[in-house]
């Protein structure tokens, strides 16, 4: 369905369904040592033992394509260009980038016209993820590495939006302050699906974890923990507490800074490892930038007995394994 058929009328819930998204995404209890845990009661209180309840929010199930958190950050944009009937939009990504990913198939399926500004060139050499924006329509900018480093700066953005011609130039990652709401339906979707206690996530741009901070739980206030996957001690602190401003949150937080495995798009072997033993395990594939980090970080974590025993946890499947495909 085309951005002509939606009207500026249209509500999320008819952009989800032109693009044949499934939402809510499922909960799903999953099959793993570490995560099927039965606790031992404490000495003398006469408790039963309980079995720990781990459970993942499979938001790679939303779509083939816009599969993830990619889907939750670009949803308000997407119903402000219905909205306000922008025909371009644009924005900033790696050769693998998810982000630049979803974004092409919505444009190309809500026919808007769509600019991908990728770091470095690859017009020689043009990874899977490029090769399935050109085949989608979508027009490729190559910058170097250098030029790429003024994406977040304000006049950069301004000349760049201008020479495109773009009506929006969407920062990297999706991730903008004034968008922040597409993720609370992260949260919705789980009070109606699960009493959890602990969230653990991917962070990588950030947006996403602001997000779920941001967002008012109608129950009791979440913990959320985010796994970085950038090398970089007290980075994404900052940026976390830059994207909430002085909003003050119900929802505490922590990030865990130790399962980088070397930094963003690095990995190790242990990590490989455990990858490749928990997809074969429980059919549930995760990509090796982000969920392969974060999964590993949850097993570890369980390991070490971080968390209180009886404690509900859900991790957040982010999706984003097309990002495995090598040329």
């Amino acid at each position: 369905m085309s951005i002509k058929v939606l009207k500026k009328t249209a509500l999320a819930s008819d952009i989800e369904k032109s693009l044949a998204l499934q939402l809510p995404s499922p909960v799903q209890h999953v099959n793993w040592p570490f995560f099927i845990q039965t606790t031992k009661p404490k000495a003398n209180n006469g408790n039963e033992a309980q079995t720990r309840s781990i459970v993942v929010k499979r938001d790679d199930l939303i779509h083939p394509i816009i599969s993830g958190n990619k889907w939750r950050k670009l949803s308000p944009i997407v119903l402000l260009a219905i909205k306000n009937n922008w025909r371009h939009l644009a924005s900033f990504g790696g050769a693998y980038s998810n982000h630049l990913h979803a974004l092409g198939y919505v444009c190309k399926e809500l026919g808007i016209k769509c600019t991908a500004i990728i770091r470095g060139d690859y017009s020689q050499h043009p990874s899977p993820t490029i090769m399935d924006l050109i085949a989608w329509g979508t027009d490729i900018v190559y910058v170097t590495k250098r030029e790429y480093q003024f994406r977040q700066e304000p006049d950069y953005q301004q000349q760049m939006t201008k020479r495109l011609k773009a009506d929006m130039l969407i920062p990297e990652g999706g991730t903008t302050t004034k968008y922040l709401q597409g993720v609370t339906s992260i949260i919705d979707e789980l009070n109606a699906q699960s009493n959890i206690e602990q969230l653990v996530l991917p962070i990588g741009s950030g947006g996403t974890m602001a997000g779920l901070i941001q967002a008012q739980s109608t129950t009791k206030p979440l913990n959320i923990h985010g796994i970085s996957v950038l090398k970089g001690e007290g980075y994404h602190p900052k940026i976390i507490q830059h994207l909430l401003s002085s909003r003050s949150p119900k929802n505490t937080w922590q990030i865990h800074e130790q399962f980088h495995h070397g930094g963003y798009a690095k990995t190790s072997e242990p990590l490989l490892q455990f990858s490749q033993h928990f997809s074969k395990h429980t059919s549930i594939a995760l990509d090796k930038v982000y969920n392969a980090k974060s999964f590993y970080a949850l097993n570890q974590l369980l390991i070490e007995q971080a968390f209180e025993e009886a404690e509900k946890i859900c991790i957040l499947h982010t999706g984003g394994t097309q990002g495995n495909r090598k040329i």
